[in-house]
């Protein structure tokens, strides 16, 4: 399995959810955001480089060139993009992708959630539901940390797509995976959702309805 947390702060709390999740033959890449200060940096550094040295076979890194998070921004729907891209070309090796919040933990094992996926031959498992909402109605943008909403309307969504709704936490297959990252459809439906609120409830949550 691939996992990619994003982290802001707290790097104690990490330290227990990156123990509980760890293992020597999954992948696992941190997304720090950019404003956080040094010093919470240097101790997520240090907690790499930990699980680095022990096990210098694993894919486990911070990424490279993470950028700013704001909550409810595309910004973070980007960090968990990043990461699986990062991951993505870096092994080869791993089956199914999962997205954390560093301050999350988890309620089952990840022999257990693997077993599940495998056994069920999972394509994309995420909570989706369709609910119309204003906030695909007039773009936004950030500016100085927050969100500000425009005069200007959206156009549709691209290919008739219809946005839903749903948590950001989301499995996928390796195969899904590359189709999130590389096909046209997943490419121009990031960009448009890059104008609305929260697109990270919205990107993976799409294609549940799909059959793709």
């Amino acid at each position: 399995m691939a996992f990619s947390y994003v982290v802001h702060d707290n790097p104690a709390l990490f330290e227990i959810l990156l123990h509980l999740t760890f293992r020597p033959y999954n992948s696992y890449c941190i997304y720090v955001d950019h404003k956080t200060t040094d010093e919470i940096k240097t101790a997520f550094q240090s907690l790499v480089e930990c699980y680095q040295s022990h096990f210098p076979n694993t894919t486990i890194f911070l990424h490279p060139q993470p950028a700013e998070v704001i909550w409810g921004d595309y910004s973070l729907l980007n960090a968990d993009l990043r990461c699986l891209e990062a991951l993505y070309e870096r092994n080869s090796e791993w089956d199914y992708y999962v997205n954390l919040a560093g301050t999350e933990l988890p309620v089952t094992t990840v022999e257990s959630l693997a077993s599940k996926l495998s056994l069920h031959r999972v394509n994309i498992s995420v909570e989706s539901y369709f609910k119309n909402e204003r906030r695909w109605e007039k773009a936004r943008e950030s500016i100085g940390g927050k969100i500000i909403t425009s005069e200007q309307l959206l156009p549709p969504a691209p290919y008739n797509l219809q946005p839903c709704k749903g948590m950001k936490n989301v499995f996928v297959s390796r195969k899904f995976a590359e189709f999130a990252i590389h096909h046209e459809i997943s490419q121009q439906f990031r960009i448009w959702l890059s104008f609305t609120n929260f697109p990270d409830e919205s990107f993976f949550q799409r294609y549940i309805h799909q059959n793709v």
